[in-house]
């Protein structure tokens, strides 16, 4: 048997999750607690899950996940999400804002039951210019 994997990032709102010819039924499982899997398939995931982890720290793919304009806290929740562990949060956002990657928006959050947050974008420009010098997203 021959196992062929590819992984794909998408935001899980703009998905439409449909059952195949050779499936009876399918279902999200939080990569956390997938039930058992057959053969080497969880050590499939496993090594998967390492090289996502292993990206977003190299690479800025959290950014593909949310909408345009974000906040820090969503921001924040990405990468808590794919590296599974609970991240400071003033360290996060020190971090972040020290990085120049942020480009604030000067707009807030509309229609939250919450104090608004302010709105952030992602400049390309600036990383591009710090990925020359071997630039990572270290928490």
């Amino acid at each position: 048997m021959i196992t062929i994997v590819y992984y794909s990032l998408v935001r899980f709102e703009e998905t439409n999750l449909v059952s195949g010819d050779n499936a009876l039924e399918c279902e999200w499982f939080d990569v956390n607690s997938v039930p058992a899997l057959m053969f080497d398939h969880a050590d499939i995931l496993k090594s998967g899950l390492d090289y996502l982890r292993y990206k977003v720290r190299h690479e800025p793919i959290g950014f593909s996940l949310l909408p345009e304009k974000f906040t820090l806290l969503e921001l924040q929740g990405i990468y808590e999400s794919i590296l599974n562990k609970s991240l400071d949060k003033p360290n996060f956002r020190r971090k972040f804002q020290k990085m120049n990657l942020l480009i604030n928006c000067k707009e807030k959050q509309t229609n939250v039951a919450h104090r608004a947050a302010t709105l952030y974008r992602f400049d390309i420009n600036v990383y591009e210019k710090l990925r020359e010098f071997g630039f990572t997203f270290e928490f």
